[in-house]
């Protein structure tokens, strides 16, 4: 959780307009964009790190690093086969 020291979120963020869409546009973010997570009533910011694509194998490559990081995927807006991936990073 987001309040644990060097945490990792993984989220199925499901962008599009359907019923399992929690979000709309997620292929439009780019590096630098912020984040809001709230999480017990507190809110944590985040900065997307990086953004790329991989085949949907069940499995996301993700680089944990010393920081509190939130991954957010969803399906790819231009391959089927492929899954967004979208990396970011809490702020200090």
């Amino acid at each position: 959780m987001p309040d644990n020291e060097n945490s990792i979120i993984f989220l199925a963020a499901h962008s599009g307009t359907g019923k399992i869409a929690f979000f709309q546009y997620l292929n439009r973010l780019k590096a630098g964009d912020k984040v809001k997570l709230k999480y017990k009533d507190k809110i944590y910011n985040y900065t997307i790190n990086s953004i790329w694509e991989e085949e949907k194998t069940g499995y996301i490559h993700i680089n944990k690093t010393k920081e509190n990081q939130l991954i957010l995927t969803t399906c790819s807006p231009k391959n089927k086969d492929k899954q967004l991936i979208i990396e970011s990073i809490l702020s200090k």
